[in-house]
């Protein structure tokens, strides 16, 4: 069966896509060229870019060890923060992370005036 729209319907939508639409101009406006903070591009540097991948993976790593485990304990230990953090977290793993990937980007370029200290931390998001 076909089910008609109301007009609501069809105006929230349009307002929507017209949002993403001038989202996606702005950060076009604003061209971040990622290209211009590679230091070096010479094959001896890549040793030092593998060094500094793996340290920002393992970081990472700790990091989301540190953060699942403590999560879980305050959620196991307690039938009343277990209601409310379980939920929580059923719904922040539900939002798909690359919808959020540009916007984090685009605030950390602005929060911190060096870019390269902001494309460094924003691997670890």
């Amino acid at each position: 069966m076909k089910e008609k729209r109301s007009l609501t319907q069809v105006i929230l939508q349009l307002a929507i896509i017209l949002l993403l639409v001038g989202v996606v101009y702005g950060f076009y406006r604003n061209q971040i060229n990622v290209a211009g903070y590679v230091e070096d591009l010479k094959v001896s540097a890549l040793p030092s870019y593998i060094f500094r991948s793996l340290v920002r993976m393992f970081s990472a790593y700790l990091l989301s060890l540190l953060f699942s485990f403590t999560y879980g304990y305050l959620a196991a230990t307690s039938p009343r923060r277990e209601a409310i953090m379980i939920p929580i977290l059923d719904i922040l793993q539900s939002v798909p992370i690359l919808g959020f990937f540009p916007v984090q980007l685009h605030s950390l370029f602005l929060f911190f005036h060096t870019q390269l200290l902001a494309l460094n931390l924003q691997q670890y998001f």
